[in-house]
């Protein structure tokens, strides 16, 4: 009987992170990401300021996609793919209008640090830099540096969980999504 107690006791603490998942997939969809305000702020001339958006044509993203690897209880590392079109008019201090257009293709590596985890919820910051595939409004294409950083992420579930991020970057200032965990 002693023996059989001290397996149970020997086996508990991989039981316990039986239930605990490595890998998560999340999507999510931002506001503002730093490309888009990019486009909006170097569509003017040199001495131009923004004033008022006259027209929003089209705006889509920022649209994520994400994968994390837990490498322990506090610590993952991940790719974030970030997807992003902004179109539309602006007027300028000096009631010049002016037309902006881009879209962005974003990847990213990044770091994830888990400072609460408990059952059903997480807080968390994030990190992430990479590189964006950019296409404007002369159909002129490049690649630019590209970030997002997140100091607060908050996250409610388990096995599937709803999340909200604040934060500055590619993803934008806020994002919210859906995450899966296996």
């Amino acid at each position: 009987m002693k023996k059989l107690i001290l397996l149970l006791a020997l086996m508990m603490p991989f039981a316990l992170n039986a239930q605990d998942y490595r890998h998560e997939i999340s999507v999510s969809y931002g506001l503002l990401s730093y490309s888009n305000v990019l486009d909006m702020t170097q569509a003017g001339t040199d001495n131009s300021r923004f004033k008022e958006l006259e027209k929003l044509t089209s705006l889509l993203g920022p649209v994520s996609l994400e994968y994390y690897n837990r490498v322990n209880n506090w610590f993952s590392l991940g790719l974030t793919g970030v997807y992003a079109k902004c179109e539309g008019d602006y007027k300028d201090q000096n009631s010049t209008s002016y037309h902006f257009r881009g879209t962005h293709i974003t990847a990213m590596p990044g770091v994830k640090l888990h400072w609460l985890r408990t059952g059903g919820f997480n807080m968390y910051s994030k990190a992430a830099a990479g590189a964006s595939y950019n296409k404007d409004r002369e159909n002129n294409t490049g690649v630019s540096f590209n970030f997002q950083l997140s100091p607060i992420g908050i996250e409610f579930g388990t096995n599937f969980c709803l999340f909200g991020e604040l934060g500055f970057g590619e993803q934008g200032v806020m994002c919210l999504g859906l995450r899966g965990k296996f």
